[in-house]
């Protein structure tokens, strides 16, 4: 049962990582075992691509968010997405802006998870999705490069943020109890 708060604020459970970490696995884990559903940051860019007939992989989505956040201010989405999802209680996925996370931290009962992992095992998830002519070991640290120092999302910076680390080195087992543990211990979920 998800806990009740009284200061009307939306209770999210916010999960941040670095590429291949295991957001997805984690996402799913929670959503399914709490039965919370998941929405991605990404969401309103997602539309915005269908709209202007634009591919909706990732460059393509880290263009448009550049363009909102020259319009708007880099809250934008997270503020979006609070204020449109009807559900008082929802995971966030895909926050990789300081000033996302901010917003969360101050207008919402947020519990922050950041989910790392090493660069080998990562790359090694990476390969069972694509075969390794169409993604290799320096591709796959250009995108690491490009995530942190070129484009506006700070990744590595984002998962410091969080308040949770978990380290996903090991097995699915051991990611589910960080995260149940997590969740108890910020009193997120009654037992």
């Amino acid at each position: 049962m998800v806990r009740l708060e009284w200061n009307n604020m939306k209770n999210i459970i916010l999960i941040v990582w670095a590429m291949w970490s295991g957001k997805d696995t984690a996402s799913d884990y929670i959503s399914q075992k709490y039965n919370i559903p998941a929405f991605g940051i990404s969401t309103s860019l997602k539309i915005l691509a269908e709209k202007r007939w634009l591919p909706q992989d990732r460059d393509t989505l880290i263009t448009l968010w550049t363009e909102v956040a020259k319009d708007f201010w880099d809250q934008y989405l997270a503020k979006n997405l609070v204020e449109n999802v009807k559900e008082n209680t929802f995971i966030i996925l895909g926050t990789r802006q300081i000033g996302q996370l901010e917003y969360l931290f101050q207008n919402t009962n947020c519990v922050s998870i950041g989910i790392v992992s090493d660069k080998n095992i990562r790359f090694q998830r990476v390969l069972k999705r694509f075969w390794e002519w169409e993604y290799n070991y320096e591709k796959f640290l250009q995108q690491e490069f490009r995530d942190n120092f070129e484009w506006p999302q700070k990744i590595d910076i984002c998962t410091q943020m969080c308040e949770n680390i978990i380290e996903n080195n090991s097995s699915l087992e051991d990611l589910y109890q960080r995260i149940d543990e997590i969740l108890q211990k910020n009193n997120f979920l009654w037992k």
